[in-house]
């Protein structure tokens, strides 16, 4: 086999994945009509390279090829982002995070606020999308399927997803996606989306302050950041399809 049939291959299976928000190993395999341990041997090697992103139901374009052709907002655009950070994390502490994708997981956050000696822990432990607890339990990920109806029911209808639907409404009542204990046990952890794009949140040590404390100055913080509006005229995150 030379290089440019693998190359072929590659394009292919890409642009397969590209064709819909999860394609399942079947689908890639029909749509490229390549025999299915191939697809497998190279979609595996794609996840490894960040090109495809593995989820529960199948894989969908990696965010080293999003990267590619998404706009980036300027350090100045992300500076009332900072602040509001910093101050969330003056008043919390824990770990006060953005990340500018709100309707994928697998993206570590674009900034972190913490204690210097927390910062690596905190991109460690930044959830990931290999398995339906992951997603259905975190607040990141709650806030991924309140903008993915679809998805949001396929997970509702599993284990993982008892009470799902409940959780998504009382997020929607109150503006902000929770995770109270339920994915890590002794961790906090609020999420809210930002009206210009990317999610704003923070992640505490349960007995660091009450629930509803927590909501309110998540609340508060995205709140300034929302009233600073775009600098540049360029969102803080593609806005969702």
């Amino acid at each position: 086999m030379d290089d440019r049939s693998v190359v072929s291959r590659v394009v292919e299976i890409l642009a397969a994945a590209s064709s819909r928000a999860v394609a399942s190993l079947a689908d890639l395999t029909l749509l490229t009509g390549l025999p299915k341990p191939t697809v497998r041997r190279i979609a595996e090697q794609l996840v490894e390279s960040g090109a495809l992103t593995r989820t529960p139901w199948g894989y969908q374009v990696g965010t080293r090829l999003q990267r590619l052709g998404r706009p980036h907002a300027s350090p100045e655009a992300l500076a009332p982002v900072h602040d509001a950070l910093t101050a969330l994390h003056a008043q919390l502490g824990g770990i006060a995070w953005f990340t500018a994708h709100a309707d994928r997981v697998d993206e570590q956050p674009e900034l972190v606020v913490t204690d210097p000696a927390m910062r690596l822990q905190a991109l460690r432990e930044w959830p990931a999308p290999t398995s339906l607890s992951t997603i259905a339990l975190t607040a990141i990920g709650q806030c991924v399927l309140s903008r993915r109806p679809e998805l949001a029911e396929r997970v509702a209808r599993t284990r993982a997803g008892r009470g799902l639907r409940a959780r998504l409404h009382a997020s929607a009542d109150r503006g902000a996606f929770v995770d109270d204990e339920a994915h890590t046990p002794g961790r906090r952890c609020v999420a809210v989306p930002l009206v210009h794009g990317g999610v704003l949140g923070v992640t505490v040590p349960a007995d660091r302050s009450p629930l509803d404390a927590l909501v309110r100055a998540t609340l508060a913080a995205a709140a300034r950041v929302d009233a600073a509006g775009p600098r540049d005229g360029v969102p803080l995150s593609d806005p969702h399809p």
